[in-house]
């Protein structure tokens, strides 16, 4: 191969698995779980208002999605105008909004770096504080972390390292929060209040499309950074520094993908309830 060729093609692979590996599982959660809140608000819309769907999850979740935007917006040097935590309304389209962040910025390198954590920010804050309350509440919580960073530290930075990875999470975090000890998980109260707290969290831990635009403008800038750096990498023979911290880099994609087995078993639960519903009310 042509050594320019073969130097630029370095060069792009380099760039697009590192942007794929730091930044995908972030973008693939919002997807999921945009996708198992939409579904969860179709199946309840059915049976009930908009208001009782909105308010049966919406008056804890929406503030800490806003937050997790207006805490980014702070971080990286946005000025914040408008913060509205939780206000739901119907839209013109038949949609709804349930809260907003209207935020400025200057313009500078980092402040448009920024617009990547601020539209991710309610992923990252939402796992987070599921992270903690895991932590806090749950038998089996605090050594759920060294379970998950084993998984991490023996997974490939590759597709199937992920796949077996977030396989591994999986089933490490169903039996942490379903079956830490057995049907008697269920008779301890704090089961309860992490299940409706988290639940509430997960389901509002998707991105919009507002989310989406401010992330990819974002992503955009670091992106830019990433080519500019391998560029040098490339060129004098050192690619392979992402692989020491790919441990860590595993442990945050299997915090965030909890977020999304949370969401899926909430969704499997209200498919159950309006489906037993609907055959009673005949809908």
């Amino acid at each position: 191969m042509n050594p320019i060729l073969e130097f630029i093609l370095n060069v792009v692979i380099a760039t697009v698995t590192q942007m794929l590996v730091l930044f995908g599982p972030l973008l693939a959660v919002g997807f999921l779980i945009a996708f198992f809140e939409k579904m969860s608000n179709k199946m309840l819309m059915r049976i009930f208002s908009f208001k009782a769907v909105i308010f049966s999850t919406g008056w804890l979740g929406t503030p800490i999605h806003e937050t997790g935007h207006a805490l980014f917006c702070l971080l990286f040097g946005h000025k914040i105008h408008e913060f509205v935590p939780f206000k739901p309304e119907r839209d013109e389209s038949g949609g709804y909004t349930l809260g907003y962040v209207k935020h400025s910025c200057k313009g500078s390198i980092y402040n448009n770096i920024g617009y990547l954590f601020i539209g991710t920010g309610p992923i990252i804050l939402g796992s987070t504080i599921i992270a903690l309350l895991i932590w806090l509440l749950l038998p089996k919580g605090s050594g759920f972390f060294g379970t998950l960073h084993t998984h991490a530290s023996g997974a490939d930075l590759n597709f199937m390292g992920y796949v077996t990875m977030l396989w591994e999470t999986v089933k490490s975090t169903v039996e942490v929060i379903f079956w830490s000890e057995g049907w008697g998980t269920y008779g301890h109260w704090e089961f309860w209040v992490f299940f409706v707290v988290a639940s509430c969290i997960s389901l509002h831990m998707s991105l919009s499309p507002p989310d989406l635009k401010s992330a990819w403008k974002g992503a955009g800038i670091i992106a830019l950074i990433f080519l500019v750096v391998n560029i040098v990498l490339v060129a004098i023979g050192q690619t392979d520094y992402m692989k020491y911290f790919s441990a860590y880099i595993m442990l945050g994609a299997g915090v965030l993908f909890v977020g999304v087995i949370l969401s899926f078993v909430t969704m499997i639960l209200i498919l159950i309830i309006t489906t037993i519903l609907g055959k009673l009310k005949g809908k």
